[in-house]
């Protein structure tokens, strides 16, 4: 209410103070809301929170939280005020330390000298280089170079850092065998000495940072928030970073800064993200639904994907009918989180826990227009059983896109969702992901302390000829996308927003139901016929050894898995490799006659149920 009583005034230095009463306590702003007051002067931007839910309506018409937020906020207070507004808990928690300085510490001692010429009378036997906090590099003197002494040197040099939870690694130098002292080893070239964080390996994997103290709780929830472009994870090195330093007032529209959020269960401490296919696909907590979906529905989406994500391909599709699809899902489900996420299976990547949330409870979303609650008996639980009509009805519909009348068959250039560039994160040389504010170089991103020391006349030269000049030129969007992921991965796939919104390659002009009548979306017989027309017909178990892999089939339990191939070394007549997904060990050699029996009375009492699996099947079976 200030605010927009203070714009009634000729003079910006006054300040108005609107005094309201009778409000009630639980109607007050929280403290978090109120922790900064922005200036007359300040910039300020409205944050609109979309979730996948509210994605569904119109966006525009979702209402901005109601107090602006200066730019001088922090990624981690925009985070908590986000998580404050879905009503989950704004307590600051520990931002995971991602820090690992081993990779430069090598390099350094095996192709880098002081430069003595240029930074003046340096003893360099009688100096150890030191790499911590996010590639910083200093040189410190030393007594001797018995390794206590290099210890306890650096760990003088570092006393103000907090050293729990980190490593300090003695690496590379040259040790000399001469002398045997009972105190520890003795070197003739010095070691690089690394301060590294626990944390660094088992983040990027996956997982969380085990302390054997204070053991993480299992199956709490959290808030994933994205912007258009790529996740925001919240790290220790950019949790302070502001927003106008990440430059996410460039992402506004009309002073309207849109954050995607996504409320998902925490995964499992000991489980990772692991590689390839079974990896990417197999039952994880990111793919579960906040409000839970049935083991048969989790495999229905999770086998469907997996299938999905091999139909389109670029080995097996074409550039225009990739992008169709992309359009296709961002009509549904409006959400360019989900977008990415679905781009990135296509790419035969592996999307991270918050991007599969995001795309799964998109679908999620999506499937309440298309599933019937009458045939899941009105129960929401059973929305993922669903998803192969889902898919086979964008597949369809993407192979009769309609193009407008300003876009040619042919024309590449235009492709709205394959323009999305894929930035990389690594430092070329460490070959580890930069962790904030990068400095953008001939040879990539470095980081700041890494720019420091080896820049001209710095501490550091290279002996191999290597160099990394600063770019006079600065792609803001790589800058900000590397600051946002916050060291958290190697690679992003960002998704083009301007180029979505300025684009005219697609004739329905964003609206779904010039692509989709009320009628398709009821007709399951049609639907089904879909999927086979598109490569999601299930496959008999017992046609299996006849069928070219991957395709999708049904399990002992009923359950849609994926035929994947033959094993090597197998028996013949059980040596037919199923994928399923919500088992522990998820490929496994199978022998299709004994399924085949074990289904008969399963497929009996689903077709007695009326469940829209049985539906579905038996229209695909028999087509």
């Amino acid at each position: 209410m200030e605010d927009l009583l203070s714009d009634t005034l000729p003079d910006p230095r006054e300040v108005v103070y609107a005094v309201v009463d009778g409000i009630a306590p639980e109607q007050v702003s929280s403290q978090l809301t109120l922790t900064h007051r922005s200036k007359s002067s300040e910039t300020t931007l409205r944050i609109r929170v979309v979730t996948p839910e509210l994605a569904q309506s119109d966006i525009n018409a979702i209402a901005p939280l109601p107090s602006r937020v200066p730019i001088s906020y922090t990624l981690n207070q925009l985070k908590g005020l986000v998580e404050e507004h879905l009503g989950n808990s704004t307590e600051d928690g520990e931002c995971p330390d991602l820090a690992c300085n081993c990779s430069l510490a090598r390099k350094i001692d095996s192709d880098a000298v002081l430069n003595v010429q240029d930074i003046g009378d340096w003893d360099v036997l009688q100096n150890v280089i030191i790499v911590h906090s996010n590639n910083n590099v200093v040189a410190i003197p030393v007594k001797d170079l018995a390794l206590s002494t290099i210890q306890q040197a650096t760990r003088d040099h570092l006393h103000g850092m907090n050293l729990d939870n980190k490593f300090l690694n003695a690496l590379g130098g040259v040790e000399d065998t001469s002398v045997r002292q009972t105190g520890g080893k003795q070197y003739i070239k010095a070691p690089v000495m690394a301060l590294c964080s626990k944390q660094c390996r088992t983040h990027r994997q996956g997982q969380q940072f085990r302390d054997t103290h204070n053991p993480p709780a299992w199956r709490a929830k959290t808030i994933d928030i994205h912007l258009s472009e790529c996740p925001l994870e919240i790290t220790a090195h950019n949790s302070d970073v502001t927003l106008e330093a990440a430059k996410l007032d460039d992402c506004a529209m009309n002073g309207i800064l849109d954050i995607y959020a996504v409320q998902r269960w925490t995964q499992d401490p000991t489980d990772g993200v692991n590689q390839g296919k079974s990896g990417i696909f197999s039952y994880s907590a990111a793919w579960k639904h906040p409000f839970d979906q049935t083991d048969r529905g989790i495999s229905d989406l999770l086998s469907t994907l997996r299938v999905f994500s091999d139909l389109t391909s670029s080995i097996i599709m074409d550039d225009e009918r990739q992008d169709a699809i992309l359009h296709m899902i961002d009509l549904l489900t409006h959400f360019p989180p989900a977008v990415r996420a679905a781009y990135i299976l296509m790419r035969g990547e592996n999307p991270r826990l918050c991007e599969r949330a995001a795309l799964a409870q998109c679908l999620y979303e999506a499937l309440k227009k298309i599933v019937p609650l009458q045939i899941i008996k009105s129960d929401r639980m059973r929305l993922f059983e669903g998803s192969r009509i889902l898919f086979g009805l964008i597949l369809e519909k993407a192979k009769n896109m309609k193009l407008s009348k300003l876009s040619k068959i042919g024309d590449y250039s235009k492709l709205l969702y394959l323009s999305m560039p894929v930035y990389d994160m690594q430092n070329m040389t460490t070959m580890m992901p930069v962790l904030s504010l990068p400095v953008q170089t001939t040879t990539g991103l470095v980081a700041i302390g890494y720019h420091h020391a080896f820049d001209e006349g710095a501490l550091l030269k290279w002996t191999n000829s290597q160099s990394s000049v600063k770019v006079s030129i600065v792609d803001q969007r790589w800058n900000r996308v590397a600051t946002l992921s916050g060291g958290t991965t190697m690679q992003v796939v960002a998704f083009n927003a301007d180029a979505v919104r300025s684009g005219q390659r697609y004739a329905d002009g964003g609206d779904i139901s010039k692509i989709i009548s009320v009628a398709e979306y009821s007709d399951l017989t049609y639907l089904a016929n879909l999927c086979s027309r598109n490569g999601l017909t299930v496959v008999a178990p017992a046609e299996l050894p006849s069928a070219d892999a991957p395709v999708l089939t049904l399990d002992r339990e009923g359950s849609l898995a994926v035929y994947v191939g033959r094993e090597g070394c197998g028996s013949p007549g059980s040596n037919i490799l199923m994928f399923r997904p919500t088992m522990k060990n998820e490929t496994e050699a199978v022998d299709v006659s004994i399924i085949t029996v074990l289904l008969e009375p399963i497929l009996t009492e689903r077709t007695a149920n009326g469940t829209i699996v049985s539906k579905l099947m038996e229209a695909t079976i028999e087509a």
